[in-house]
């Protein structure tokens, strides 16, 4: 699954706390050999990341991430330095085995307030 997605904002405007709700990641279903990560990145301004619970990640497009191998939970804190605190995000989901494209996962996504 690859698909990006707006995320709400963590409360009215306030040019002084620039926090995001915290995505959060359950792999309910997968083979231990399959990693899921979160990229999460600001709709305006410069990203930062304040803490992972699982494997810190970063794509050469300058995304920041999140990944955890096998099933579990984990959340990504994403911080936005714009006047906006709200960001896009996807899941990418990758076999580590000669499997590069498991078939037998189950996710689920939620938004969790910080």
């Amino acid at each position: 699954m690859n698909s990006g997605c707006p995320l709400p904002f963590l409360s009215a405007y306030d040019p002084f706390d620039k926090r995001t709700q915290l995505p959060k990641t359950t792999v309910v279903k997968a083979d231990p050999t399959t990693e899921v990560c979160f990229f999460g990145s600001c709709d305006y301004g410069v990203t930062n990341r304040s803490g992972c619970t699982g494997a810190s990640a970063h794509l050469e497009e300058g995304m920041l991430g999140c990944c955890i191998t096998g099933t579990g939970t984990f959340m990504t804190g994403i911080v936005c330095d714009g006047y906006s605190p709200s960001i896009s995000g996807f899941i990418v989901v990758k076999g580590l085995s000669q499997d590069c494209h498991p078939d037998n996962y189950e996710i689920a996504f939620s938004i969790s307030d910080p």
